[in-house]
Formats: structure tokens, C-alpha cells, sequence
């Protein structure tokens, strides 16, 4: 991000004269341009809007008063724009993220130069400078004409302006995927305004956030936008309930806006991006509440792996140093010993079509084989733990679908130069969560006993690991009355999250992140790592 404090004095004011006179004398016509910038970072080709009818949309008077911004954020009105303005679309030009949210800047007669950021957008919903100096402890003066992504000798305006939209934009984005219908840019507005209210009372907002104050605040925007906004109070209600979804929300927001206030120059373009393209919250909580409405159980319980999640992200590409599947294959072992219990697949064959095929129910000797590859040497940390996720579900119109995870798995080298991934005999947990062919029966069960002091090391030579016990110990743990669990054929899709893993593919590109929910009976467990998506198709 470019950061060069940019202070515009409300009398910098540029006049463009043109003559009309030629002999008659008359008075020259006088148009006043008016330029300026638009930033959460600078957007680039966002729409800016010269609110003349006062409506926050195009029509009416505001039938053709619309410019669009640069790569720098930079827009101008030839004819001048005294009104407020409106600022939608366009893309982040230091994330290259597309910007989903709306920027307003209130009326404003004296300045040929205007700033439209999340700061204006206060100002816009009603807050005074004052106010919002003091909410988010900031020392700049003329906020109407700041740039905050602009070099500052106070530079955290910046950082507390980026912070200040994470909280709006993922609050609103939460509050959307629990209203589908919704518009964003509308319960965006409404949020920013319920955060205009409540920051005008709350010195604490940025100044010295904590996880209970994120999480007080969470609930009254959610009381505020579900008033405002009545799909969304029926759906709040219908997911829990406003305090309870403060309660789980609150410390994923609070160690997102951390994060922000603590980057520097030359971090805060990447933090940006991690923290603004992560959708672990709203994934989540929709996942969470699809089993059943938040309890204050629930809540706290998913505000724990929420905190972790909302920050984690896939480390970028790299071309020296990470673990693979020699040449993006692996081979599924039947178990049955026959010649040809053994079949290859590539990564590509296994996101197509029918997949891997499998006998089902399967073998307890049933086992994924493939060879490690490693380029460069992967950077494991002492004490390097992982946690992995699967989840198979239906697609042939049944309703049968099994997920596990174990979390706590040590991942140590050995002398040999190998990986060892190990579970521990005690510390760790595992959990199944299966729901029968016809959707009738769903049970939660605990196999952290059978796995317990499991032990694999993977080498450069052929690796074989067990997954037919294991899964055979789920279904048969998960209740007597689950018999019909033995009756799941057709295709299913399987998705694989592994956290904290050095692993890419074998050409050194990453893995897509994806977010993994397994219901654990009260709550929701939840994995952001490197993912896989496929299938495999069950035969009887």
C-alpha cells in the first residue's frame, strides 16, 4: 500500500475558468472540478455516485452523475460535486480483492477535493470527527479529507480504518449468508450505520479492542441491522439468537482486527488479503447452525476453532521447500489381495468423473498407498501439530454422509529424513459424524481410543495407510440402530483439509484453502487448511 498522509484543507479549492466574453463583455461561465479519491486501500474502476436526490442510488436527478475511479482510487466530476457521495464496486488495488461493500462521504460545499474511505462513511451515518477520534483513538485532524492509505506520521489511521471495515464487511457478509435474498450492499449499509451509532458512545471501539468488547459490539450491530432489517431479525432468531452468535463471532473478529492493528507498511497488503478473502466465519457459523440453532454452549465451543480459523490461511507458492504425492497420484489397496485390488488414480482422474472406486462396506485392510515426494526441505517447526478432516457426502440423491477428524497429530523428522505423523495417546481427539442412506438416524462418534499412539512414517519410497479399520470402527460405534449405513452406494464427493501441512502439488503449486465442518453432538468442529475436493463412487 502506498502510505503518504494526504491533507486536503476544506479551502484548497480548484477553479476552472472558462472565458465566453469575446467583446461583449459578458461575465466568463465559471465550472468547478471536483477530484478525489476512493479507498479501503485504493479502488480501482469503482463506481462513484454524486448523490444530488439524496437517494443512494442512480435515477432520478442522479440519472448521469457517476464517474468511475482509476488504479489509484483517483475519480473527478467535471461539472463539479458538492453532494454527498457513493462509492460501489471496483477492486482493491493493493489485494487485487474485489471490493463488495459501499463508502459514502457526506455533502460537503468547501473542497474541490474529496476522500470517500470507511472513516467518511462514519462521518456520512452521522457521527461527528470528534466522536469518531476518540472511538478509534486517533490524533489526525480534517478526517474528511484524509486519505488513510496514505503515509501518516501517526500511520496507524490506516490500520485502524482497515480493521473497522474487516469488522463491517464480515459482519455483513455473515448477516447475508443467513438471509439468502439479501443484498449486501444493503445490510452493508445497515451495518455501517448500527457501527456509526454504537461508536459514537464507545471509546473503547479500536482504541483498545479485546474479544469481549468485539463480541459486545457484534451484538449490538446484530440488535440494531435486525431491526433495521427484518429478514435478518427472523433469521438471527431462527439461527440461535443475537447473543449467541455475538458469542461465536466475537473472537474470530476480535483476532482478525489484532492482526490488522498490529502490521506494518510492509505487511499490511498481505494481512489485508488474508484476512478479507477468509470466509471461514460465515461458513461456519451456516454450516454450525444447519444441525441446530446456537446454544451457549455451542457458541463458546465454536468460538474456539473459529478464533484459529478466521486468521488461517494457505501459505502462497513455493517453488523450493514443501511436501507432495509423487506426480499427483495415489492408488486405493481394496484390501481383498486379489491382482486387481490395487488401482491408481491421478489427482485429476480423482476430481473427475466416477473417481475412486470402492467396495463398500469396505475391508478393514483397505489402504491409501502413494509415494512422498519432497522438494527442497519442507520446514516442519518443533513441536509441529496438524490437524485433517474428511467428509463424504451423497450426490446420487441420498442423504448418507460420514465426516471425521483428528486434531493434535504430531508431525516430527525422523533421522532418516522421513516425516512421521503421529497421534498421541493421550491429548488428542477424533470424532465421526455419520447420517444414514435415507437421512433418518445421525450419530456422533468418539474413536480417539482406536486411534490412539497410531503411528506412520512417510518416506520417498512406497507409503501405505490403514483407512478401512478406521473407518469400520466409526460406523459400527456409531449405533446399533445404524445398520442401514452398510446399504451406501453411488457416487459421493469427499473433501480432505489438512491444517498446518507443508503439502502441494508435485509442481509446486498450493492446494485451494477450504473449510471443513464436522458435527461433534454439540457443536461444530471446524479445519481451514489445504484441501482437496473429489470423489468416489461405492459399489456393493
Amino acid at each position: 500500500m502506498q502510505f503518504k498522509l494526504r491533507l486536503i484543507p476544506a479551502a484548497a479549492v480548484t477553479f476552472l475558468m472558462v472565458a465566453c466574453g469575446g467583446g461583449g463583455g459578458g461575465s466568463p461561465a465559471v465550472s468547478t472540478v471536483t477530484s478525489g479519491v476512493a479507498t479501503d486501500g485504493h479502488l480501482n474502476a469503482a463506481t462513484v455516485l454524486c448523490d444530488v436526490d439524496g437517494t443512494g442510488v442512480v435515477g432520478g436527478k442522479n440519472y448521469t452523475t457517476t464517474t468511475t475511479t482509476d488504479g489509484t482510487g483517483r475519480f473527478s466530476f467535471a461539472q463539479g460535486c458538492s453532494a454527498a457521495l457513493v462509492v460501489t464496486g471496483g477492486t482493491n488495488a493493493d489485494t487485487n480483492l474485489p471490493f463488495n461493500g459501499v463508502l459514502k462521504a457526506p455533502a460537503d460545499a468547501g473542497s474541490a477535493f474529496r476522500v470517500v474511505s470507511p472513516l467518511t462513511s462514519l462521518l456520512a451515518a452521522g457521527m461527528t470527527e470528534a466522536q469518531i477520534k476518540t472511538s478509534l483513538n486517533l490524533s489526525e485532524t480534517n478526517l474528511l479529507h484524509t486519505d488513510p492509505a496514505a503515509t501518516s506520521s501517526s500511520a496507524d489511521i490506516l490500520t485502524k480504518t482497515l480493521a473497522l471495515q474487516q469488522l463491517i464487511q464480515k459482519t455483513a457478509e455473515l448477516l447475508v449468508g443467513l438471509t439468502p435474498g439479501s443484498n449486501l450492499q444493503t445490510v452493508y449499509s445497515q451495518v455501517a450505520f448500527a457501527f456509526a451509532s454504537l461508536s459514537s458512545t464507545n471509546s473503547a471501539l479500536l482504541g483498545t479492542p479485546t474479544a469481549a468488547n468485539i463480541q459486545a459490539i457484534e451484538a449490538a450491530v446484530m440488535a440494531s441491522v435486525s431491526i433495521a432489517n427484518k429478514a435478518v431479525g427472523t433469521a438471527l432468531t431462527t439461527a440461535g439468537g443475537v447473543p449467541n452468535l455475538a458469542a461465536a463471532v466475537g473472537p474470530a473478529l476480535n483476532a482478525q482486527v489484532q492482526l490488522l492493528l498490529a502490521a506494518t507498511p510492509t505487511t499490511i497488503a498481505s494481512v489485508t488479503t488474508t484476512v478479507q478473502q477468509n470466509t471461514a466465519i460465515t461458513t461456519t457459523i451456516i454450516g454450525a447452525i444447519a444441525i441446530a440453532p446456537l446454544t451457549p454452549t455451542s457458541a463458546t465451543d465454536l468460538s474456539n476453532s473459529l478464533a484459529v480459523d478466521a486468521v488461517a490461511t494457505v501459505p502462497p507458492p513455493v517453488t523450493t521447500n514443501y511436501l507432495s504425492l509423487a506426480g499427483d497420484a495415489i492408488s486405493y489397496d481394496d484390501g481383498t489381495g486379489f491382482s486387481t485390488a490395487v488401482t491408481s488414480y491421478t489427482m485429476a482422474s480423482f476430481n473427475t468423473g466416477a473417481g475412486i472406486t470402492m467396495k463398500w462396506p469396505v475391508a478393514d485392510t483397505a489402504a491409501i498407498k502413494f509415494t512422498l515426494s519432497e522438494n527442497g526441505t519442507a520446514v516442519l517447526v518443533p513441536g509441529q501439530t496438524l490437524t485433517a478432516g474428511v467428509s463424504i457426502v451423497d450426490t446420487s440423491g441420498g442423504l448418507g454422509q460420514i465426516s471425521a477428524y483428528v486434531d493434535n497429530v504430531s508431525v516430527t523428522r525422523t533421522s532418516a529424513g522421513g516425516i512421521q505423523i503421529q497421534v498421541p495417546t493421550t491429548g488428542a481427539t477424533s470424532l465421526a459424524y455419520g447420517v444414514s442412506g435415507d437421512g433418518t438416524i445421525k450419530a456422533v462418534k468418539d474413536f480417539s481410543s482406536y486411534v490412539s499412539g497410531v503411528s506412520n512414517t512417510l518416506t520417498a519410497t512406497a507409503n501405505s495407510i490403514g483407512i478401512g479399520g478406521v473407518v469400520n470402527y466409526a460406523v459400527s460405534g456409531l449405533g446399533t440402530n445404524f445398520s442401514s449405513m452398510a446399504t451406501l452406494n453411488g457416487k459421493y464427493k469427499v473433501t480432505i483439509v489438512v491444517k498446518n501441512l507443508p503439502l502441494q502439488h508435485a509442481d509446486g503449486t498450493p492446494f485451494a484453502p477450504m473449510t471443513l465442518l464436522v458435527p461433534t453432538g454439540t457443536s461444530v468442529k471446524s479445519i481451514t487448511g489445504v484441501g482437496l475436493e473429489g470423489f468416489i463412487t461405492l459399489t456393493n
